[in-house]
């Protein structure tokens, strides 16, 4: 039999992407020009992050109100043998 040997360096060292294995938005705003480098593409994208992330919270915040009740009919006698055993509203 023979006897194998593989005499390889272990490969710790930094990651280099190639340009097929770059992210795909990376790719696209490269492609229609938006951005001129890999660089600056990546600084689009996390801008386009944090204005998501700050417009959801906006939404959150601003349009979760608590829902609004329609106002009691006072002549209404549901409401008012109600109000006799809330204390007299």
């Amino acid at each position: 039999m023979m006897d194998l040997q593989f005499d390889e360096e272990p490969q710790y060292g930094q990651f280099k992407q190639s340009p097929a294995e770059q992210s795909y938005f990376v790719r696209l705003l490269l492609s229609i020009g938006v951005a001129r480098d890999k660089k600056q593409a990546e600084y689009i994208l996390v801008g386009v992050c944090i204005a998501a992330l700050v417009i959801s919270i906006a939404i959150l915040f601003f349009f979760n109100s608590s829902p609004q009740y329609a106002p009691q009919d006072t002549n209404n006698p549901a409401y008012q043998m109600n109000a006799r055993y809330e204390g007299g509203k």
